[in-house]
């Protein structure tokens, strides 16, 4: 046997070997990709507290941060979270003794449930409990969609009986927004094609190698 032809021999199997690895990469960009991308980067938990603001009845408005302490937008009073994520409500009315309710009392079920996973249909407490879980909960794994709640305080430092206040705003349980998930794809993508474009060189280098005499 030739030394050409053993040469020829393993510039072929090596030709064959990086073929079959672009073929194996194409299948990997073109469906089992998206499926690993969405296991390996699961969302993270947030944490928010909302302040409602009670202090000039009978306009309640709301503030929301994370954990982070960075300012979260509330389009129409309505707080978007994901699943996992856990929500505390805290209250301001201008004195230093009140109360605070928050319920899903007009829903067919709620979004929150505590460290076990039981539902939450309400929660409430005291200037003492804010910033405690006592008034808040995490939101349920499976929830989704716009849930409407009501909110239910009085100002126990107003005069006899306190002052009462009403409303109901919403929490909106969602996933990652359009515009998130293709800025996410675009990125997973750009990882694939650099792959692609890694194999290619490697391949080309193989076909050049045959060419030679």
């Amino acid at each position: 046997m030739s030394r050409n032809f053993d040469a020829c021999n393993v510039n072929r199997r090596q030709f064959l070997a990086a073929a079959g690895t672009v073929a194996a990469a194409s299948s990997f960009a073109l469906g089992q990709d998206s499926d690993s991308a969405q296991t390996n980067h699961p969302l993270t938990a947030a944490d928010y507290v909302v302040t409602i603001d009670a202090t000039n009845l009978p306009t309640i408005s709301y503030s929301a941060k994370d954990g982070q302490g960075n300012v979260v937008h509330m389009p129409n009073n309505g707080l978007m979270v994901n699943p996992k994520d856990r929500v505390k409500w805290k209250v301001h009315t201008g004195h230093k003794h009140h109360h605070l309710t928050i319920g899903f009392f007009n829903t067919p079920t709620t979004p929150l449930v505590d460290t076990s996973n039981n539902p939450l249909y309400s929660v409430s407490g005291t200037e003492a409990d804010e910033g405690t879980n006592k008034i808040g909960g995490m939101i349920d794994p499976n929830a989704t969609g716009t849930y409407k709640y009501s909110v239910r305080g009085k100002d126990d430092d107003a005069g006899t009986g306190g002052t009462p206040f009403t409303d109901d705003p919403t929490i909106i349980v969602g996933h990652l927004s359009a515009k998130a998930m293709l800025i996410e794809a675009q990125g997973e993508l750009k990882q694939v094609k650099d792959q692609i474009e890694s194999i290619e060189k490697q391949l080309g280098a193989v076909i050049d190698e045959l060419k030679e005499p």
